[in-house]
């Protein structure tokens, strides 16, 4: 259960760098502008730095070699940061840090598919663990801050205890078996990794699930602003949140049982379906419980999209290059989906209020229900596809 333990720790680190780092920031003295660069650093590096990572998993074969590389590259860089008072400095560091800290994600995932498989689970319900870890960080750190218990400063802290926890948890992450028919493959060149943004299906694919995430970005950036502006109550924030992270965690706890009841399509199809709905109900009522209780639809919108999207992956690309593909749909999501995602949501803000955002991302999720149809439709020839791309051995 290493791996369990990896994805838990991994999270309690960003369950303090994404809600908590910002606000240290502030303390600093940086404009909004200055945090906003900051902010923006790991999502601009993840568009590039995590498929170079992935390729090179998939090129060695050596992916958890690779994450032990990464996190330790990780706690180093970070370090620098409890020093850095300038906004040269704190982008300085953060950038270092992305180099090393971007890919974590996608190499343990390639490691947990296989992992899931050896002990006779299925990936989700080891994946659920960074929800509980990224919940129990951010939960926690926020009651030690409401009842006096430290400043802005000690997030950094906090921060690194997290990525200290996780360089030394991957240390005892089994690497994966070779799976059958590659032990004497050769590893893949980079014209077999590039051929898979040749394939119609896994573009179209990537570019509805960045859409999807796209859309996501109002309740990221926009949701605490929203229930202020109606006048909801801190409560009713906090319940939709709890309501969010709770739905997830049944959600992937569950996801075998439903991947049971329906294909992996229809699946997808819902977590769209469900993004469309989530939004505009999140525009249109104006109490703050009515739209916490709303937010439990996040089971569907996040848990089933994430899982959903990672069993695809493994259904559809070629086992040799399980890293880069993992690789390219954090890129593609995580990165330029956030990027784009957080510029719409900011635009919309200023134009019309978060209102008008959650509008707009639910009219967005309308894009990827048309694309997943057509992917799908594309991708039934997959099977035959990746057998040409596969060594033909001898």
């Amino acid at each position: 259960m290493r791996v369990a333990l990896f994805y838990f720790v991994l999270y309690t680190s960003v369950g303090i760098i994404l809600p908590y780092l910002p606000p240290y920031y502030r303390s600093l003295g940086f404009s909004g502008k200055e945090i906003a660069l900051a902010v923006s650093l790991q999502p601009l590096l993840t568009i590039v730095v995590p498929p170079i990572w992935g390729y090179l998993a998939d090129r060695t074969r050596r992916p958890v070699w690779l994450l032990q590389v990464a996190t330790t590259g990780a706690a180093l860089a970070f370090v620098p940061m409890f020093f850095a008072d300038t906004v040269a400095a704190v982008v300085a560091t953060l950038a270092l840090f992305s180099v090393f800290s971007t890919p974590l994600g996608s190499l343990i995932d390639s490691v947990a598919v296989v992992e899931a498989r050896r002990i006779g689970t299925d990936y989700a319900r080891l994946r659920l663990w960074g929800s509980l870890g990224f919940v129990a960080a951010s939960f926690c750190f926020g009651q030690w801050l409401a009842h006096g218990g430290g400043e802005a400063k000690d997030a950094v802290w906090w921060a690194l205890t997290g990525i200290v926890g996780y360089a030394i948890v991957s240390r005892g992450v089994r690497p994966p078996p070779v799976e059958a028919g590659l032990e004497f493959a050769p590893p893949p060149s980079l014209n077999e990794a590039a051929q898979l943004l040749r394939r119609p299906a896994v573009v179209l694919f990537l570019v509805a699930a960045m859409v999807h995430w796209s859309a996501l970005a109002p309740y990221h950036m926009l949701f605490a602003l929203h229930l202020d502006a109606l006048g909801a109550s801190a409560t009713a924030v906090g319940a939709g949140f709890a309501a969010a992270v709770a739905a997830e965690v049944v959600v992937m706890w569950r996801f075998r049982d439903l991947a049971k009841r329906l294909p992996l399509e229809p699946i997808l199809l819902l977590a769209f379906a469900s993004g469309t709905l989530r939004w505009l109900l999140t525009a249109v009522l104006d109490s703050g419980l009515p739209i916490a209780a709303v937010q439990v639809l996040h089971g569907l919108t996040y848990g089933a999209f994430f899982i959903g999207s990672i069993v695809w992956l493994d259904r559809e690309i070629p086992e040799r290059l399980r890293a880069t593909g993992r690789a390219l749909f954090a890129a593609s999501v995580f990165g330029l989906g956030g990027v784009l995602g957080n510029a719409l949501a900011g635009t919309l803000f200023d134009l019309g209020g978060a209102r008008l955002a959650f509008l707009a991302g639910s009219g967005l999720d309308l894009v990827p229900i048309a694309l997943i149809l057509v992917a799908t439709r594309l991708g039934r020839g997959a099977t035959a596809a990746d057998g040409a791309m596969a060594p033909q051995r001898s």
